[in-house]
C-alpha cells in the first residue's frame, strides 16, 4: 500500500548517505536497484553488490571488455531485474540514459543519482519507472528515457515527492540532482514538514526541456520561433486550465461544505426538537409552580408553628409528592441545553434557531426551575445544597444575591 511504501523513505535516504560517502571516494556503484539494497534486523540499511563499482579515472577489466564488444548477445539479455554485462553494465529497469546507451564515457555520479531516482519511483509507484516486454525494449526506453506517468499510476502521490522524483530521473545528467546527499536532504526536509526547494519552470527552461527532447524535429530558426508560439500557447492553454480545475474544485468544495453545514443543521434541529418533546413531556413550568406551592406552604406553615401548641398535622402538601429537586434540576438542564444547541456555531457560523422573545423565555424559566430547586432544598433543611444551586445559576449578581439571602 501507498503509506506502507513510504515507510521505506528512511532507509532510502540513509542508502542516499551511504551512496554519497562512496561517491565522495571517487567510487561509483553502476547497480543500483532494490535487489541491491538490504534492510539489517536492527534498522540499519545496506547497499550491496558493488561487482561493478568502479573508481573514477581508472580502467578496469569490465571497461576493456566493454570497449572490445559492440553489441548485447542473447545470452547476456535475460530477465529483466537480471545485471547485464556487455556493451551496457548495470540492470535495464534501473538505467539511467547514459548507461542504456551504453555512452560509458558519461556515466558518472548523476549516474548511480538517477538509479537512485528509479529506486524512488519504485518506492513511491510500487512499479519501475521503465517499462517494456522484452530487456531490448527496456533498454530502448531506459535510453530514451521513456518511463512511466507517476501522475497516471499513482495519482495520490504527492506533488512534492513528485517534483523530486522528476528532477532525479532527468534525461539529462547535469539537470539532476548534484548529489546524492542533496537527493538525501530535500526528501529528509519533505519528510519533515518543510519546504521543497523545486521551483517551477519559466517558459525558456521549458522551451529548453522540450527541444531537448525533440532535437530532430527543430532544424531551421523559423521552427524555433513556430515551437515558441506553441510552448506560450500551451502555457495559456494550461494556465486557463488550472485556473478552471481551481475554479472546480472551489465550487465542489462549497457545495460539500454547504451539505455538510445543512445536514448539521437538520441534526441540531431534530436535537432540539427532541429536548422540546421532553420538556412538554415533564411539564416544566408546572413542576415550577408546584415547588413555588410547596416552598410558601412549608413558609406559611412555619410561620404559624407556636412551641407551646402540640406540633399541627399539616394539611398542606401542594407539590411535594409531584416534585423533585433532580426533576426541577433536569428540566433546567433541558432549558440550558436548548439554549445552547440553537447558539452554537455550525462550521464558524453563526446560527440563532430560537426567536429572540423564545430564547429569553428559556433563560427565564431555566433560571425560575433553578432557583424554585434551590428554596425547595433550604425549606427542607439542605442550605448548603441550595446554596450551591444558587451559585451555579446563570443570572445578574442582584438576583444571585437576593437568593442568597433567602436560601441562607
Amino acid at each position: 500500500k501507498f503509506r506502507e511504501r513510504l515507510s521505506l523513505l528512511d532507509p532510502f535516504i540513509d542508502c542516499c548517505q551511504a551512496l554519497a560517502y562512496a561517491h565522495s571516494k571517487g567510487i561509483l556503484h553502476r547497480d543500483l536497484k532494490p535487489d541491491n539494497i538490504m534492510l539489517g534486523r536492527y534498522g540499519q540499511s545496506l547497499v550491496v553488490d558493488w561487482g561493478l563499482a568502479k573508481v573514477r579515472g581508472e580502467d578496469e577489466e569490465i571497461d576493456r571488455e566493454i570497449r572490445s564488444s559492440s553489441i548485447i548477445s542473447d545470452q547476456i539479455v535475460g530477465q529483466k531485474d537480471l545485471t547485464q554485462v556487455g556493451t551496457i553494465i548495470g540492470t535495464p529497469a534501473y538505467l539511467s540514459p547514459e548507461q542504456a546507451r551504453g555512452d560509458n564515457t558519461r556515466v558518472s555520479s548523476w549516474s548511480d543519482i538517477f538509479s537512485l531516482g528509479a529506486i524512488l519511483f519504485e518506492i513511491v509507484t510500487g512499479k519501475s519507472p521503465i517499462q517494456g516486454q522484452t530487456s531490448r525494449e527496456r533498454l530502448y526506453n531506459a535510453a530514451m528515457c521513456d518511463y512511466l506517468s507517476i501522475e497516471e499510476i499513482c495519482p495520490e502521490a504527492p506533488k512534492e515527492l513528485v517534483a523530486i522524483i522528476m528532477r532525479t530521473l532527468a534525461k539529462s545528467p547535469e539537470e539532476r540532482w548534484q548529489s546524492a546527499d542533496d537527493l538525501a536532504d530535500e526528501l529528509a526536509n519533505w519528510r519533515n514538514g518543510g519546504q521543497v526547494s523545486i521551483y517551477h519552470y519559466s517558459s525558456y527552461e521549458l522551451l529548453k526541456r522540450f527541444v531537448a527532447r525533440n532535437k530532430g524535429k527543430l532544424i531551421a530558426a523559423s521552427l524555433m520561433l513556430a515551437v515558441t508560439g506553441v510552448l506560450l500557447g500551451y502555457n495559456a492553454w494550461q494556465a486557463h486550465q488550472f485556473d478552471e480545475e481551481k475554479r472546480l474544485e472551489a465550487e465542489r468544495q462549497a457545495k460539500a461544505a454547504e451539505a455538510e453545514y445543512q445536514s448539521e443543521l437538520a441534526q441540531r434541529q431534530s436535537a432540539l426538537d427532541a429536548i422540546n418533546v421532553e420538556l412538554r413531556s415533564i411539564e416544566a413550568k408546572t413542576l415550577q409552580d408546584y415547588a413555588t406551592s410547596a416552598v410558601q406552604a412549608t413558609l406559611s406553615n412555619q410561620a404559624s408553628y407556636d412551641p407551646s401548641l402540640p406540633v399541627p398535622v399539616s394539611t398542606s402538601t401542594v407539590g411535594r409528592e409531584e416534585i423533585s429537586t433532580r426533576a426541577l434540576l433536569h428540566a433546567a438542564s433541558l432549558l440550558a441545553d436548548k439554549i445552547e444547541l440553537s447558539k452554537r456555531p455550525i462550521q464558524d457560523r453563526i446560527v440563532h434557531l430560537l426567536p429572540h422573545d423564545e430564547e429569553q423565555q428559556a433563560l427565564d424559566l431555566q433560571q425560575s426551575l433553578r432557583f424554585a430547586a434551590a428554596r425547595f432544598e433550604a425549606t427542607s433543611g439542605a442550605w448548603k445544597f441550595a446554596e450551591e444551586i444558587v451559585l451555579a445559576t446563570p443570572c445578574d449578581d442582584a438576583a444571585r444575591a437576593e437568593e442568597l439571602a433567602f436560601v441562607k
